[in-house]
């Protein structure tokens, strides 16, 4: 068994969970609060609305009977299973379980998650649970002030099987 590698993968989840980047190197001013970043990019997302409210919504086309998507091909396990093999282990801490243990056990769930799926298809809805991210501020660019909000994106992380879905 190699340790030094499940150490580097310890740490690897470690660093994930706590939000840290890269290196190591934390993702935000630690000096300012997360209800402060919640704020300035509900005002972002504020003023966008208001600079937009009140024009014409978009005209759609109607496109020809040919080109429309009038049925959807049933998601099997086997596509699941293929799925979740070839995805990166990387997870949200929305997720119920990290990705690595998903691979583990895929087998055994795959039906579920295929029924899942093909529900979710057929009627047309997502999970409300699949549209909940966790928010991560990480700086535009390095060379830009650390303590100031503008200087921040936010980077939604998705569950794991809300991105599978899509």
């Amino acid at each position: 068994m190699d340790t030094g590698r499940d150490q580097a993968s310890l740490w690897r989840v470690i660093n994930d969970g706590l939000g840290r980047g890269g290196a190591g190197a934390p993702v935000a001013d630690h000096g300012l609060l997360a209800e402060a970043f919640a704020d300035y990019f509900d005002r972002k997302v504020a003023d966008i609305r208001s600079a937009t409210d009140g024009t014409p919504p978009p005209v759609f086309r109607d496109s020809p009977t040919s080109d429309r998507l009038s049925t959807s091909i049933p998601v099997t396990t086997d596509v699941v299973c293929t799925m979740v093999r070839v995805a990166a282990d990387k997870y949200s801490m929305k997720d119920p379980m990290p990705t690595w243990l998903l691979k583990t056990c895929i087998d055994l769930i795959a039906l579920y998650i295929a029924s899942l799926f093909n529900l979710s298809l057929s009627s047309f809805l997502v999970p409300t649970s699949y549209k909940d991210a966790y928010v991560i501020p990480r700086l535009k660019k390095p060379m830009l002030p650390c303590g100031d909000l503008s200087s921040y994106r936010p980077i939604s992380n998705l569950p794991f099987l809300s991105k599978l879905l899509e």
